[in-house]
């Protein structure tokens, strides 16, 4: 069995093709750092910021700062995704 090379590791601010992206790492090793860095997003929520329903308020931004990190990244990832999908080359 083939050892698959670390997963993505790209300092901050770092921009890579998306092609030379899929030719490096397999859809696993893209998954496993995708869950890693949700859980850095995900583990600075605090329970204040869900209380009330913080992030449905005007001062959201304010009031539930993480949890809007965190919805910010997921519509980038699923833009990143659905963009992906439909520009596909058969």
């Amino acid at each position: 069995e083939q050892e698959e090379p670390a997963p993505p590791n790209l300092p901050q601010g770092t921009t890579v093709s998306l092609q030379e992206f899929r030719a490096q790492y397999t859809a696993t090793q893209v998954g496993q750092h995708l869950a890693l860095v949700d859980k850095i997003y995900f583990d600075r929520i605090k329970m204040s910021e869900l209380t009330h329903q913080n992030w449905m308020k005007n001062a959201k931004n304010e009031l539930a700062p993480n949890v809007m990190s965190f919805i910010g990244r997921f519509n980038e990832l699923f833009y990143f995704v659905v963009t992906d999908v439909i520009t596909q080359v058969e």
